[in-house]
């Protein structure tokens, strides 16, 4: 433990942490209090973990926050339904400035059935996609996706066909196509994936296998151009679990994989062509692997990579809610977990690049989660200083 670093007392969980350049840390959650101060669903940290009272935001109890964005300029994006900040409405998405305050020339209003958004990209030339559950953007018909400039104006030339559905990832690709994943309809057919022109219409030379026939719950794309798709997935012929594909850049599939004893929550995709799938799984391939996995660059288990992370109880689900990769290669995992390759560990621990436990890290003491329900470690962030955050729902470490 860090001792320069005194944890603030939040009385419900943290789900998302992001570190700002500053070192000022941004934490989303549930929470309602923040070492007895009010701050509801969010707020930002000074680098010695107490409150910092110079942001000046905040949230009324009933707001409803799903998701935040640090712009290149040091703005924060957040995305939900109804949000009241510093007695302004904002319904589906709202723009802060670096010290809290709410940008009042970003004026975007959502409308419609659940007027949500729960996804936000930013583009290389800072233009805005977002998705959600949504018919309306400023009055202008939009249905569950829009595109917008940097102060918020309806981008108008983008207009996609859908009709109705969730989209749950936006990917954004060099030639200004865009990827997007979910459940959704365009014109009368139900759609899991698929991929947008620049204008926002279906771009044909990309058509999605059939046996992607559920939800999309997320993609990742591989330097070779090609696709992973995770979600739930079932062949309708042999009825065997197929939760992750990768498929070819024209949407056909290059080779599915089978998942044994439950589903992919995150594929992540690494510089050197090795994913990394992370779920609630015990076999892939045949090949025995726990909660998480490593691919070859041909895209064959990796029975080299020797992690198996072990769930506290059936109720806990996934093992791994999030993983950190090092600069040394080590990774940092953090999630609701009693064992890691058959030594107790629990919700934190570091795996050595062939996925060993690093016994240096935690080696003396057991990271010990208290009696919070269900105890898990939901996010992790790396300092510039090589120093770690961790955000959860745990009420102490190490006693």
């Amino acid at each position: 433990m860090d001792n320069t670093f005194v944890p603030p007392l939040i009385n419900d969980g943290v789900t998302k942490i992001a570190v700002q350049p500053s070192g000022k840390i941004l934490i989303l959650g549930n929470f309602s209090r923040i070492n007895g101060i009010t701050r509801n669903r969010f707020a930002r940290l000074n680098p010695d973990g107490s409150l910092d009272l110079s942001f000046n935001a905040v949230f009324t109890a009933n707001s409803s926050i799903a998701t935040m964005l640090i712009l290149p300029d040091g703005d924060i994006l957040l995305g939900g339904s109804s949000i009241v900040v510093n007695g302004v409405t904002r319904s589906g998405l709202i723009r802060l400035n670096n010290d809290g305050s709410v940008d009042q020339s970003f004026t975007i209003q959502v409308g419609g059935f659940g007027n949500s958004v729960t996804a936000i990209v930013v583009t290389n030339d800072n233009k805005i996609y977002i998705a959600g559950t949504f018919s309306q953007i400023n009055g202008i018909n939009r249905n569950i996706i829009a595109k917008l400039e940097p102060d918020g104006t309806v981008i108008q030339s983008f207009n996609a066909n859908i009709s109705s559905g969730t989209i749950n990832e936006i990917v954004t690709l060099s030639d200004g196509k865009i990827i997007i994943a979910g459940r959704f309809e365009i014109g009368s057919a139900l759609i899991h994936l698929a991929r947008l022109e620049g204008d926002g219409r279906v771009d044909n030379t990309f058509s999605a296998d059939s046996r992607i026939n559920n939800w999309v719950n997320g993609i990742s794309l591989h330097p070779s151009g090609k696709i992973f798709v995770y979600g739930s997935f079932r062949d309708n012929n042999s009825g065997v679990e197929r939760n992750v594909f990768l498929l070819n850049s024209n949407g056909s599939i290059d080779q599915p994989f089978t998942i044994v004893q439950g589903s992919i929550i995150e594929a992540f995709v690494r510089d050197d062509g090795k994913v990394y799938l992370v779920g609630e799984f015990s076999k892939i391939n045949g090949a025995v692997h726990y909660s998480i996995a490593r691919l070859n660059i041909d895209y064959t288990v990796d029975d080299t990579f020797t992690a198996y992370l072990v769930s506290r109880t059936f109720f806990d689900g996934s093992a791994i809610s999030t993983l950190v990769f090092q600069s040394d290669g080590k990774i940092l995992v953090g999630g609701a977990f009693d064992q890691v390759n058959g030594k107790p560990r629990k919700s934190l621990a570091r795996l050595n690049a062939d996925g060993s436990l690093d016994l240096s890290f935690n080696q003396n003491d057991v990271l010990y989660i208290g009696d919070a329900f269900p105890p898990r470690i939901n996010a992790i962030a790396l300092q510039s200083d090589g120093k770690i955050l961790i955000a959860g729902s745990f009420t102490s470490i190490g006693g």
